[in-house]
């Protein structure tokens, strides 16, 4: 394609201040394509030698390593010999003499031939550990470099090749670390600094087992290189930016197996090393006097300065010692250390100073709330195990000394945070003895004190703070299952709060999850009439579609979830309350439903909008409902269903709504809870449902509504009386998707094939006379068999799920139909495609599905069908599942390139 020259000529060209864009992007394609040619081996190789220029040969050098990386086993193997004594060459040359290369392009060249040798195996890896080894002690740096990448490079082998290169290193290690201890730089040494560190953590984090950790324990390395432990400890201290970072990530790799080594600069890295030590030996920092204590009042420090995604390795150092009994501790670590854990993390985890909103903020929200919910949970829970109730006294202090809205939410934060656990010690004290009943009776004192100020007239939802009034809320959400329970007195007054604090902008959402979990926890002492209709009243605000709840996705559904669940667990003894108490929920949305549904005009994109939010909330009542009273004569999801139909009706026959996706989406959803909720009682109702279930699929072949069909053939499949309705229903399905291939069938995409195929294995289970009255299975097997060709994973799923029961059908009708499809596309057909998907497109996490389709597919087959398979395929008896499953998995590994022919020996024996 072009000569060194052009190479010469194009990388300028890239790199000249001078070229226009038009000239750097021609560069830019040449180079790319040059690449690609065999030719490039050469080019790289002439313009890495001494005399280029940096750029030149930095370029070169780089294109030199990604040949080596992506083709070095497509050569030939004089090939590869040449090519490896050129590099060597040309590394040689960069590393000594007048003309040695800048950094950048000695390094690249090492990193070239230390992939050269990884990718040849061990012989010569030994061969580039001995010429690393000689050139440290003529050219330090040069030689540490190349032995740094020898040892990366091997450990970025794939699987098959990883472990025989690591082995060898590992045999080499002890010289490469006796050599680098001995290395040691004069001050101002950089270069050799650099990479002497380089050198030593890439050998250190070696670990040919595959099993975590690194090469050395902390004490095998102290025992075969005394002073390098002590040298890499030292660095941490007197060492640049760079050189402490590469210390501590070396340190990080012996001290604490697994951990993130990537770390920054001062407190970061202390806190990364103290937390590796902590990890390694927790009951020796517990036991040492006073150098354990002054090791955790530097954590605290750190938890309470560093920047909330850098002080992880400081939670990690107290997480560790939370492992060791407090008897086992010297006493600064026990309560004292708690304490001051407590009180760093209260201010670790406010808001800034001078928050307003997010958009405005200099730290990240994920970051924050992931440091609070995350990190700071896990350390403020082994802070309450230790003080028990002392810690929400310190809280509870904090909260009353608030000088600010931050602080007090920070205190909110920090006792919800412990619900769990304060909750497990106030509602279950067990048989600990009367301290810990003394110490239940306490933190059951202080959570009634809590909430009577929390939920009064003064409470957090009238400050005006959406913030604090939000962290109010979630603590009495979190504390759900105590308010609900026999001792306090303040369910009632919580449920307002949240309710209170759902009306506010940007707090809907929490607070209305809140409601939800009371609700939940309290529904036995919100049963009465007088109550649960006050409660509804109060909640009517919340549900108006122009609050703020409206605005927050789910919340409204959330509230309405929240009192059906009350009503759910009314006795069955009160089902004529319980009934009025739905109608009562529901009746709201139904109304407003109704009055969009009045409106002359075809309807606007807001008024769409606004019935699909309606419906959600219809949905979302009905839900539950279908387990309120459900032994009475008429529930209440009947009267509810009764009240709802004429809408429902109404809103299917209107062109315009079912045209909107979002409207027919909640419809759809809202006919699946409706036949979930009303059963046998929904029957009267049936027919109308499907007709708009049906209706909804033709015109946009929605997922929801064969999800919704799937629902009735659950409910009445078994109905010998429904058959016909449903095997009506599924001839109209299967028609608006006629055509053979499923990908052209379906507008919607995976989510609608994975739909109708699902629907369609439901009726093969659960109603196998509407299927065959319908004669769409032979359509199904040949849609189920493109789905199972798919990428996709649902669709996939779906059609092999089918193509397993039907080729299981025995007898019937069915089974002739499906003895039909075979006969006309083939038992040979099907196992073809099947074995294709299973070595090309079929998603792996479906190869053993794919296996129970073929196995049963298989006694159809003749000798000739399944040779080019192999031999074990036609064992008689067939092979058992699990090593048939076992025998496609491997086979499609072959040709997908993560398998050898090797592995199908094991199965011909």
């Amino acid at each position: 394609m072009g000569s060194s020259q052009d190479l010469h000529a194009a990388i300028l060209a890239l790199y000249n201040g001078s070229s226009s864009q038009e000239q750097r992007s021609a560069a830019s394609r040449w180079l790319n394509a040059y690449a690609a040619t065999d030719g490039a081996w050469q080019g790289a190789l002439e313009l890495a030698a001494p005399g280029a220029s940096s750029e030149v040969r930095f370029f070169a050098a780089n294109l030199l390593l990604s040949k080596v990386r992506q083709g070095w086993g497509c050569l030939a193997p004089e090939a590869r010999a040449h090519l490896a004594a050129a590099i060597s060459e040309r590394q040689a040359a960069a590393a000594e003499g007048s003309q040695a290369a800048p950094e950048l392009v000695l390094q690249r060249l090492c990193l070239a031939l230390g992939a050269v040798a990884a990718l040849d195996g061990p012989p010569a890896v030994n061969a580039i550990v001995s010429r690393g080894l000689a050139q440290a002690r003529v050219v330090p740096h040069a030689g540490l470099d190349l032995l740094a990448a020898l040892a990366e490079e091997g450990d970025a082998l794939g699987p098959s090749r990883r472990s025989a290169a690591l082995t060898a290193l590992a045999w080499r290690a002890p010289e490469v670390l006796s050599l680098a201890a001995s290395l040691a730089p004069e001050p101002g040494e950089k270069r050799r600094e650099g990479a002497l560190l380089r050198c030593v953590g890439a050998w250190l984090r070696l670990n040919p087992s595959g099993s975590g950790g690194g090469l050395l324990s902390p004490g095998e390395l102290q025992r075969s290189q005394p002073g390098l432990l002590a040298a890499l400890m030292g660095w941490l201290g007197v060492g640049g930016a760079s050189a402490q970072a590469a210390a501590a990530d070396a340190l990080v790799t012996v001290l604490g197996p697994g951990r993130d080594g990537r770390v920054a600069e001062g407190l970061r890295r202390i806190a990364c090393v103290a937390a590796a030590i902590a990890e390694r030996a927790p009951e020796v920092v517990s036991a040492a006097e006073p150098e354990g204590a002054e090791l955790a009042g530097a954590m605290l420090r750190c938890v309470a300065e560093l920047a909330l995604d850098a002080a992880d390795g400081a939670l990690d150092f107290f997480a560790a010692l939370a492992a060791v009994p407090l008897a086992e501790r010297v006493p600064a670590l026990r309560e004292p250390m708690a304490q001051g854990l407590a009180h760093a993390l209260l201010a670790s985890i406010a808001f800034p100073q001078g928050f307003v909103r997010w958009e405005d903020a200099e730290i990240d929200e994920d970051a924050f709330h992931r440091f609070r919910e995350q990190a700071a949970a896990e350390a403020l829970g082994s802070a309450y195990a230790v003080l028990r109730a002392d810690y929400l006294d310190l809280c509870g202090a904090a909260l009353q000394g608030a000088a600010s809205w931050q602080a007090a939410e920070a205190a909110l934060t920090a006792l919800r945070l412990v619900a769990a656990e304060v909750q497990a010690r106030v509602l279950r004290p067990g048989r600990a003895g009367a301290v810990a009943a003394q110490d239940a009776a306490r933190c059951g004192a202080f959570l009634a004190t809590l909430f009577a100020h929390a939920c009064g007239d003064g409470g957090y939802a009238l400050v005006g703070n959406a913030w604090l009034a939000t962290a109010a809320a979630r603590l009495a959400g979190d504390y759900a299952a105590w308010l609900g329970g026999p001792g306090a007195d303040s369910l009632e007054g919580a449920l307002r709060l949240t309710l209170a604090v759902a009306a506010l902008p940007g707090a809907a959402g929490p607070a209305a999850a809140a409601f939800r979990a009371l609700c939940v926890r309290g529904a036995a002492r919100l049963q009465a009439p007088a109550v649960l209709a006050a409660l509804t009243g109060v909640a009517q605000g919340v549900l108006s579609p122009h609050g703020a709840a409206a605005a927050e996705e789910g919340a409204r559904e959330a509230v309405v979830e929240g009192l059906s669940r009350v009503i759910a667990s009314m006795p069955e003894a009160e089902s004529g309350a319980a009934s009025a108490a739905a109608l009562d929920l529901t009746r709201p949305p139904l109304q407003r439903l109704q009055q969009l549904l009045a409106g002359g005009q075809p309807p606007s994109a807001g008024e769409l909008a606004a019935a699909a939010a309606e419906l959600r909330l219809l949905a979302a009542a009905l839900r539950f409902l279908e387990f309120a009273c459900a032994g009475a004569a008429r529930p209440p999801a009947v009267h509810v269903l009764e009240a709802a139909f004429p809408m429902l009706e109404a809103a299917a026959a209107a062109p315009a709504w079912i045209g909107d996706a979002a409207v027919v989406a909640a419809m759809c959803e809202t006919y699946q809870r409706t036949l979930l909720a009303g059963k046998a009682a929904a029957g009267p109702l049936l027919p109308s449902a499907v007709d708009a279930l049906v209706s909804a699929w033709e015109a946009a072949r929605p997922p929801a509504a064969a999800e919704a069909l799937g629902t009735a053939v659950e409910v009445f499949g078994a109905d010998a009386a429904r058959q016909p309705l449903l095997a009506t229903a599924l001839e109209r399905f299967c028609g608006a998707a006629a055509p053979a291939d499923l990908g052209g069938a379906l507008a919607g995409g995976p989510e609608g094939a994975a739909a109708l195929l699902a629907l369609l294995d439901r009726c093969l289970l659960l109603a196998r006379g509407a299927l065959a009255a319908s004669n769409a299975l032979p359509r199904a097997l040949a849609w189920a068999l493109d789905a199972a060709r798919a990428r996709e994973l649902e669709p996939a799923r779906a059609g092999l799920a089918l193509l397993s029961h039907a080729l299981s059908v025995a007898a019937g009708p069915l089974a002739a139909q499906v003895e039909g499809a075979l006969a006309v596309g083939g038992a040979g057909t099907m196992a073809a495609a099947l074995l294709r998907a299973a070595a090309d497109t079929c998603p792996r996490q479906l190869l053993r599905p794919a296996a129970a389709s073929l196995r049963v597919a298989d006694g159809f087959l003749s000798a000739e069908d399944c040779h080019a398979f192999c031999a074990a395929a036609l064992a008689d008896p067939l092979l058992p599942n699990s090593r048939f499953a076992a025998l496609l998995a491997d086979f499609a590994s072959i040709p997908r390139g993560e398998g050898t022919s090797d592995m199908l020996l094991a199965h011909q024996m």
